[in-house]
């Protein structure tokens, strides 16, 4: 669909279009229509009246995002989530066009957004209509005892934090250190699974990545 709108306007393909959205070259109305056109009329003339419609209008809902990410106020429109900071709701964030891959999301105070090229930064936000779960890492430094995994493990479970992938590995020192890949629904989620985390006796750290 964006494709074809990006061929009406003129400006090559989907990834064309969305620079073209940055930059303030088209405005996202126009872009709107292009997605959507009116119906062209029929040869000959003006369309014929159209008959009074008596039948019951549908409700309109509203468009659900795409990723829960809103571009520009706009629903519908693809977004990758960086994976040098792998936002997750509740963060803040900002979008930066990029060729190939879209509209891609990073944490506002990400080290490698702060590199890219402004010109191609728009404004994004979070959806609050759409429950989206991201993945994140999570480190957890402790003592190497018997049972201090089971406990760690227990705690995700009851903040309701699904464990994805684990990679645990001892240090010279004696201690573990154990990245899980989780996934939680809200920054606020986050926060609270590391505060009952770092609170696990033995435990000596609790970090996003």
């Amino acid at each position: 669909m964006l494709d074809e709108a990006a061929s009406r306007l003129r400006v090559g393909n989907a990834d064309d279009l969305l620079v073209a959205l940055g930059y303030g070259k088209i405005s996202v109305e126009q872009a709107a229509n292009a997605v959507l056109p009116d119906q062209p009329a029929p040869e000959g003339g003006s369309p014929p009246p159209a008959e009074p419609d008596t039948a019951p209008q549908p409700i309109k809902r509203p468009k659900r995002s795409i990723g829960g990410i809103r571009v520009q106020g706009e629903a519908d429109i693809v977004v990758k989530f960086a994976k040098c900071c792998s936002p997750v709701p509740g963060d803040s964030i900002v979008g930066f066009i990029s060729r190939g891959h879209g509209v891609v999301i990073h944490k506002r105070d990400c080290s490698k957004a702060l590199e890219l090229d402004p010109a191609r930064r728009l404004d994004v936000s979070w959806d609050e209509e759409s429950k989206t779960l991201r993945p994140v890492a999570v480190q957890v430094t402790c003592t190497d005892r018997p049972g201090l995994l089971a406990a760690i493990s227990k705690t995700f479970t009851e903040q309701g934090v699904n464990i994805s992938q684990a990679k645990c590995r001892t240090t010279e020192d004696g201690r573990a250190v154990n990245t899980f890949q989780v996934t939680v629904g809200h920054l606020e989620q986050l926060k609270t699974v590391l505060r009952s985390l770092g609170s696990i006796e033995g435990v000596v750290s609790a970090t996003r990545l």
